[in-house]
């Protein structure tokens, strides 16, 4: 009697353990995150400001990342840039992992901050005095990438949405205006 009254408590346990698990499961689902931004560098560029007055940059970014729950989202942003200078053209690929924290889920505005930590490479061309002889001395270029981003998420249809982020490279020491959206 024992025995059948202790295995039936065990089943009967075991199906809330188990039904509980599936809710927190369902709640908690990994899912695919794909987002693609332009943005506008507008800054001083260390180390080359001597040779700009009006520096500004033009970046292109896709993000491969995996949302772990609602708040919290990582993976690989692929991006490349262009920096006009005075004296330089500059054009780089870069390789970055993703953190995006989305402080405020659900609403018609959510605030969120991201970061970038990676490393790129390219190459950085002295502008000739003649427009017809286009880029001389070409040299490559590595850089370390490092960004902090305050930014607006507005979502428009389930898994899509626009965002809007401002943050400042800490490597080329400029301002960055990016606007994109998730796929």
């Amino acid at each position: 009697m024992k025995r059948t009254v202790f295995l039936i408590i065990v089943m009967f346990l075991s199906t809330l353990i188990t039904s509980g698990q599936d809710t927190l499961s369902s709640s908690k689902k990994i899912q695919y995150y794909h987002a693609i931004d332009a943005g506008i560098e507008i800054g001083c560029f260390k180390g080359f400001s001597q040779y700009s007055t009006y520096p500004f940059g033009v970046t292109i970014h896709e993000t491969h990342a995996i949302q772990f729950n609602p708040h919290f989202i990582c993976g690989l942003d692929v991006g490349f840039e262009y920096a006009n200078l005075d004296l330089y053209d500059m054009y780089t690929l870069s390789a970055c992992l993703n953190f995006r924290y989305i402080i405020l889920k659900n609403r018609k505005w959510s605030p969120f901050v991201m970061a970038n930590l990676g490393a790129g490479g390219g190459f950085e061309g002295l502008k000739s005095k003649r427009p017809d002889y286009g880029l001389q001395n070409c040299n490559s270029v590595f850089v370390m990438k490092s960004a902090l981003y305050l930014g607006i998420d507005h979502p428009y249809r389930p898994q899509k949405s626009l965002f809007f982020a401002v943050g400042y490279e800490l490597d080329w020491g400029c301002f960055v205006f990016r606007i994109g959206t998730r796929l």
